[in-house]
């Protein structure tokens, strides 16, 4: 007689019973047989092993009593493992499916650096690490992976009267030092690029408070300007920002915030480092220097490879800085 796979205790008891429930009308004369015998007539009577209906006693009845028990015990301990496992499948498949969306939205985010000298804790990179590197010189721009060197040197600001060397100056082993520096990532690669616009070493002329500035990559037309929240936004004393400017870039009907003005801040300071197509898809990207207080500087990379949908860019890095 076939069965089909049997893995818990009582089902492999009660086929063991039904396979013998055959032999149950042979003639017996002692009471083990005919204990033997009362057991396959309930076992094959129900097909599954049930308890007694007859309270425990002694004899026969209490043997009977104890074995169907047991057998039961072992069967509900089987099901209610495999109760758990069948919950546990569940709520992990439900896990993986609320989480998808998390998954499938992620971006990779990678550090950005620049070379120069800084307070100690403003950068977190050590020598003989290798960066991609920005390079820009007149027309030709390319992305070259750079060894970067680390050393301390003398912080003027938090060092003074310490003797220590708290400060950290950041090049790379080239003549030519590159604009940024960014850390390993798939959203980049090595090789030339095209640069729509350099801000000039020094000229902090090109605040973006004062006039927008219009940009241009391939037949993409691009106006990165600031803007006020509303109409009735009043303009902040003594600067030219509105209260809670916001840094927009347009492009076409779209419009995307790229970073909002705490009111008035503190005698901010914006402007464009760089412009150009930095992960080669033909759209505009963006190093744009921004800041909530004169003595600090935030420096965002913004990249229009892994924007979300219906947006220009994505901010993907940030450099930020302070003096005193």
């Amino acid at each position: 007689m076939w069965f089909p796979t049997i893995r818990s205790t009582g089902e492999r008891f009660t086929l063991l019973m039904l396979s013998t429930c055959q032999r149950r009308a042979e003639p017996v004369d002692t009471a083990a047989h005919n204990l033997r015998r009362g057991l396959l007539n309930v076992v094959c009577s129900s097909h599954a092993i049930v308890e007694s209906p007859q309270p425990a006693g002694t004899g026969e009845n209490y043997f009977f009593s104890f074995i169907v028990r047991r057998v039961n015990r072992r069967a509900s301990l089987d099901g209610l493992v495999r109760m758990m496992a069948m919950k546990f499948r569940l709520f992990l498949g439900f896990s993986i499916i609320m989480a998808l969306p998390l998954i499938i939205n992620s971006r990779p985010r990678f550090r950005v650096i620049e070379v120069g000298q800084f307070h100690g804790d403003e950068i977190h990179a050590r020598s003989g690490e290798r960066w991609l590197g920005l390079f820009v010189s007149g027309r030709r721009s390319a992305l070259r992976y750079s060894t970067i060197n680390v050393t301390k040197v003398f912080d003027d600001i938090t060092d003074y009267g310490t003797g220590q060397k708290t400060g950290k100056r950041v090049r790379v082993n080239s003549p030519r030092q590159p604009l940024l520096l960014a850390s390993n990532s798939t959203a980049l690669t090595p090789g030339p690029l095209i640069t729509a616009f350099k801000m000039k070493e020094g000229d902090y002329s090109y605040g973006l408070d004062q006039f927008p500035l219009m940009l241009r990559l391939g037949h993409r037309s691009y106006v990165l300007k600031v803007v006020a929240p509303d109409q009735k936004a009043q303009p902040c004393p003594d600067i030219n920002f509105p209260r809670n400017g916001r840094l927009v870039l347009i492009s076409g009907h779209s419009q995307q915030v790229l970073y909002t003005l705490d009111v008035c801040g503190n005698d901010p300071n914006w402007y464009l480092v760089w412009a150009g197509d930095l992960d080669r898809d033909g759209k505009l990207d963006l190093y744009v220097n921004v800041t909530q207080h004169y003595d600090l500087s935030e420096r965002k990379l913004f990249l229009s490879s892994q924007a979300r949908r219906g947006k220009l860019v994505r901010e993907v890095g940030s450099f930020e800085t302070g003096g005193c």
